[in-house]
């Protein structure tokens, strides 16, 4: 027998994500630093960006569903979608016992060629130029003074 709902939607996901940014829940269980969701690694044109959850919601919330392949905890440590769902699954779909047990008991997982990325003013992400692309920049622009 298959679980039910073995599969969380992109807004099914979003939602969870700003939900639990949106309305934080104070517990007298919960220990002071909380595991909770800082970055969100998307998939863009083939590319792995990272941005942070903030721009994530941000962009959720203006109808945009970029398609999530990691999350990045508080704590820096990063996991796949797939973990993330099997974890908000087993813990009746409660986000915080489901970040709880993917900081506890996961295996992190070291995504590659992931690029550092931003939401530029047009609700578009954009991938950060790579260091190596800033320093040619800049020694072309000193070599031209």
């Amino acid at each position: 027998m298959t679980k039910p709902f073995k599969t969380l939607s992109t807004a099914a996901l979003a939602a969870v994500f700003a939900s639990s940014a949106l309305v934080p829940v104070a517990s007298a269980e919960a220990p002071a630093a909380a595991a909770s969701v800082e970055k969100v690694v998307v998939e863009q044109d083939g590319k792995l960006i990272e941005i942070t959850q903030k721009e994530y919601i941000d962009l959720f919330l203006a109808g945009k569903e970029p398609k999530v392949k990691f999350i990045t905890l508080n704590d820096e440590k990063t996991y796949t979608v797939e973990q993330y769902t099997d974890a908000f699954l087993s813990n009746s779909l409660d986000n915080d016992k489901a970040l709880e047990q993917l900081s506890e008991k996961a295996t992190a997982v070291t995504p590659e060629n992931v690029l550092p990325g931003k939401v530029n003013e047009d609700g578009q992400i954009v991938a950060d130029e790579t260091p190596e692309e800033k320093v040619n920049e800049t020694f072309f622009y000193n070599l031209a003074a």
